[in-house]
């Protein structure tokens, strides 16, 4: 896939992540990613993936990505141990956005310093900012770094090309 890789390391206050979540614990890495590694000071752009799950057709979404020119994209989250198909609820394991973006609009929300769910924190953000859209479905398993539980990926017919997402052009 030639795809390059690069490991950083970043000291983060264990006591911060119990009191502000996960969410806040994302939102330092991927702002120190984007300040210090080597791979994104070359690149405008970026998948944000959670590092115990993957994608099995992140090539499909990448072509449908370039073909479109887009910008930014997130989907919902379609997850039953944590909130079914609540529309409410942002899929924050895998999402493609600019490096402008996560700076203007995105790290705002992630580096609150409040304990609740970054997956029902961003909706507003991405309402406000976002095309409401339908693309494929990322097919998403592995291991959840919350729960310690599988994910399986899940059939959900027409919706698999029909996904709900948000997305910038």
């Amino acid at each position: 896939m030639d795809i390059d890789f690069e490991q950083i390391k970043l000291k983060i206050n264990d006591d911060d992540i119990i009191s502000y979540g996960k969410g806040y614990g994302e939102g330092l890495i991927i702002d120190y990613s984007i300040k210090n590694s080597e791979i994104m000071s070359q690149n405008d752009y970026f998948f944000k993936f959670t590092g115990k799950y993957f994608c099995r057709n992140y090539e499909t979404i990448l072509k449908l990505i370039t073909e479109h020119n887009l910008k930014t994209v997130f989907w919902r989250l379609f997850d039953r141990s944590f909130a079914g198909l609540d529309m409410s609820v942002i899929d924050t394991r895998f999402f493609f956005t600019s490096k402008n973006f996560f700076n203007n609009y995105l790290s705002k929300v992630y580096l609150e310093k409040i304990n609740k769910s970054i997956e029902r924190r961003l909706l507003n953000v991405l309402d406000e900012n976002l095309k409401p859209s339908y693309l494929i479905k990322p097919q998403i398993f592995g291991i959840s770094g919350g729960n310690g539980g599988s994910t399986l990926e899940l059939n959900l017919g027409d919706l698999d090309e029909s996904f709900p997402s948000w997305v910038q052009t």
